[in-house]
């Protein structure tokens, strides 16, 4: 197996990247100019969704079903439908989901953030490789949201060629505190796998249908090995600390909401159903109701409690016993494993807690945007230093199949094709011959189901076990 290892670096008004083949010895480089790289980058952010707005979208070139609810939206005064499907129709006819507009998108982000000589060397080592290439990308927090696989490798014999044709495209995980520490592992077969399927949680709707809810339902009963799941129903970190830490786990897939942190990326969030009274190191959210599961509680779970509240109480001039009222209610509520026998609260870590079986995968908005924070961290981070190997997750907030026309049903589709990756022998490799697929689909029909708006979204971490034995 040929490994091309790339990694970038924002540095003032330039991008530096640095790349090696394993094979080979030292490391090539090549500096690109940001007044080059910056615009292209800013219409990537307005061809996804939740990214920065277009200047004016143009509603002529919407789709049929979105341009026709949205003409009830305004005619019913509803502000808000109004806004999400005025977003929809820009994500949906812009270049990621516009097959007459997206190769020429594509192009000109690829020749904006990669380097010709690493095309050129890429394009040679494809030909001499007995299999297929793996690139293993270490991103630079400006280029977090670029989808790799989909851009061109400026083959001059074939423009249509792309990066995910010559390679099997990986996220290089961010440097770990476990780097080092042998990863513990589920003993033997029949391991079980934890599914947590649109949980309910106050604030939020569902991202799935009831008739696909019902579908993971049938499918997850007929599963031979033993599985912990839960599916529409509210899901506490007590419930996902009991099914992580009470058994041998190999997989936990989590599909519903996440959400990005304000102050960086220790907010980034699994949206669950705990109550503000549940002690966390994150504010409370949905107006007071509900309490996230951050990508910091992860980490620590309760640790460094104490020193939290004595910190609030002296930035507010206030006792720790007034800040706690104030912050989770009279009585504030612990995960089971962290309270000793006569109900008083303890300090555990987050691997106590919540230790991460090899296989995670996240089908929830930006689950992903540890490498969009100055300091790459968030929700994949935390997990990767719990024990996890690899982990899938997205680029960018992802639409709901709400959004699509005649039944069409990506993201469920998406969900079920990662799940199955995962529970295959190669997820590394499983996942990219799916995205594979989805792009000749796309080149050949320009099917809207096949847009890499929804399936370039998807990436996977990988932190391998790095021990010294």
């Amino acid at each position: 197996m040929t490994t091309l290892h790339l990694r970038g670096i924002d540095v003032s008004d330039q991008l530096y990247w640095s790349w090696e083949w394993d094979a080979e010895g030292g490391p090539r480089f090549a500096v690109l100019e940001r007044a080059t790289v910056t615009p292209m980058l800013a219409e990537l952010a307005s061809a996804v969704p939740g990214g920065s707005e277009a200047p004016s979208a143009d509603e002529s070139r919407f789709p049929p079903h979105v341009s026709a609810r949205l003409a009830t939206a305004r005619l019913s005064g509803d502000v808000v439908a109004e806004h999400a499907l005025s977003m929809v129709g820009r994500i949906l006819s812009g270049p990621l989901a516009d097959p007459l507009i997206e190769l020429d998108f594509s192009s000109r982000l690829g020749a904006a953030v990669l380097p010709d000589r690493l095309l050129d060397e890429l394009r040679v080592a494809a030909l001499r490789a007995s299999e297929r290439l793996v690139v293993r990308i270490l991103p630079p927090l400006s280029c977090a949201a670029v989808p790799w696989e989909l851009l061109p490798t400026r083959n001059g014999a074939d423009p249509q060629e792309r990066l995910l044709d010559l390679a099997d495209i990986v996220t290089t995980a961010p440097l770990l505190a476990r780097d080092g520490e042998p990863l513990q592992r589920p003993d033997g077969p029949g391991a079980g796998a934890v599914y947590i399927i649109d949980p309910e949680a106050p604030g939020t709707g569902a991202v799935l249908s009831a008739t696909q809810q019902a579908g993971w339902r049938r499918l997850l009963e007929g599963r031979p090995a033993p599985v912990l799941a839960s599916i529409r129903e509210p899901v506490t970190r007590d419930w996902l600390s009991a099914r992580l830490a009470g058994q041998a786990v190999d997989r936990l897939m989590y599909v519903g909401h996440a959400k990005s942190g304000v102050a960086g990326g220790g907010g980034d969030a699994l949206v669950l159903a705990d109550r503000r009274s549940t002690f966390g190191h994150g504010p409370s959210s949905a107006g007071g109701r509900r309490r996230d599961l951050t990508a910091t509680d992860l980490l620590l779970g309760t640790r460094g409690r104490a020193d939290r509240l004595a910190r609030l109480a002296s930035e507010r001039g206030v006792t720790v016993a007034e800040v706690e009222r104030a912050e989770f209610g009279r009585v504030t509520t612990y995960p089971a494993r962290a309270v000793d026998a006569d109900g008083s609260p303890r300090e555990v870590s987050g691997r106590e807690l919540w230790p991460m079986p090899p296989r995670v995968a996240l089908i929830a908005c930006q689950s992903g945007g540890d490498f969009g924070h100055l300091e790459p961290f968030g929700l994949v981070t935390a997990i990767l230093e719990l024990g996890a190997e690899l982990v899938t997750a997205t680029r960018w907030p992802l639409l709901t199949d709400a959004a699509f026309a005649d039944g069409a049903t990506p993201l469920n589709d998406l969900a079920h094709e990662i799940d199955r990756r995962h529970d295959g022998a190669d997820p590394l490799r499983g996942i990219p011959a799916w995205q594979r697929g989805m792009l000749d689909r796309w080149r050949r029909s320009g099917d809207p189901v096949a847009a890499p708006v929804m399936w370039a979204a998807i990436t996977t971490f990988h932190a391998p076990d790095r021990a010294i034995l």
